[in-house]
């Protein structure tokens, strides 16, 4: 098996406008996904991640908003695993944010 990352992208303002209840529900969706991954012995790791973060390039560090000036963020990860690409985008179709319209880009780990 090979390791995948999917990286969750939201709109924020989407995002922002949901209600505590939605919140709850939304997250809810995510632990039922990670815990179905778990059983299958596929989950290795997984979290939300924070609005604050950096651009950092060699001579500049942009730290405005979540992820300098952008309507969308990447808002949490999940790495697991695939016995190949095609399985990886199959399980990935499966990821609760195409209920909202958000999207997740996939990527193989590099074995190293």
């Amino acid at each position: 098996m090979k390791k995948f990352l999917i990286l969750i992208r939201e709109d924020l303002s989407a995002v922002n406008k949901m209600t505590p209840e939605q919140m709850e529900a939304d997250i809810a969706e995510y632990v039922k996904w990670k815990d179905g991954l778990q059983k299958e012995n596929r989950h290795v790791m997984s979290d939300p991640l924070e609005g604050s973060g950096a651009m950092i390039s060699k001579n500049k560090v942009e730290t405005d908003g979540p992820f300098i000036e952008s309507k969308e963020a990447i808002t949490g990860f999940f790495v697991f695993l695939a016995k190949d690409t095609e399985e990886a985008i199959s399980i990935a179709k499966t990821c609760p944010i195409f209920k909202y319209e958000g999207l997740v880009e996939l990527r193989p780990i590099m074995d190293f």
